[in-house]
């Protein structure tokens, strides 16, 4: 899937005028089309739009190598839908402005997965913090686009999760023995029916 990803992205790029519209659009946030980090700005969106195919990529590889890659599977099937879909919020027809909705998304989704996989790890699934490309790619979409990509990528992670809490709470009552084995996103089964017994006002000491 990362090759059709990496070939869209260079068919929009192969449009006329590709980057002018980002251009301007850039130009516009800084407020003065000649400004002197225009360059930078548009430099900083592409390398972003270029580490898509790559983040996902990894995403991938770290997601099987965690257990967690059929939990995250369903939302990752729909991003590089939506990435593969010309006709998305900000359409690729406009050139490589059309792109920056997806590389946003992309980012969001690295984000969350991030968080919430070390909220019960201590680590991050990719050692890679993706908040100051989100701001700039945030900052170019707009808050409307940006707002609808988070709460959608936001919701799709806490399904996750909650699927990954209920098959790891239905195994523990077939086994009748957590102790030991892994828990949600990672952590021990210890931690994650300490933590569910906490949402639930519930000490459990194991």
């Amino acid at each position: 899937m990362f090759e059709p990803m990496r070939n869209h992205i260079a068919a929009v790029r192969s449009q006329p005028d590709s980057g002018a519209a980002l251009r301007q659009r850039v130009g516009e946030i800084l407020g003065d089309p000649d400004h002197p980090q225009i360059d930078q700005v548009e430099q900083a969106v592409n390398n972003s739009i270029d580490a898509i195919p790559v983040i996902l990529e990894q995403m991938s590889a770290s997601a099987q190598q965690a257990g967690i890659a059929h939990l995250i599977a369903p939302l990752f099937q729909q991003v590089v839908h939506y990435f593969l879909n010309g006709n998305d919020m900000i359409p690729d027809h406009a050139g490589t402005i059309g792109l920056v909705d997806d590389a946003y998304l992309v980012h969001a989704f690295l984000s969350q997965v991030n968080t919430a996989y070390q909220a019960n790890t201590g680590r991050p699934l990719l050692m890679f913090d993706p908040a100051p490309t989100l701001q700039v790619l945030g900052g170019i979409a707009g808050p409307q686009v940006s707002g609808q990509l988070n709460q959608a990528v936001i919701q799709g992670v806490a399904q996750a999760v909650e699927q990954s809490q209920y098959e790891q709470l239905t195994q523990w009552k077939q086994t009748l023995s957590p102790t030991g084995g892994p828990g949600a996103w990672g952590g021990t089964w210890e931690d994650e029916m300490a933590r569910v017994g906490a949402e639930c006002g519930i000490s459990i000491n194991w």
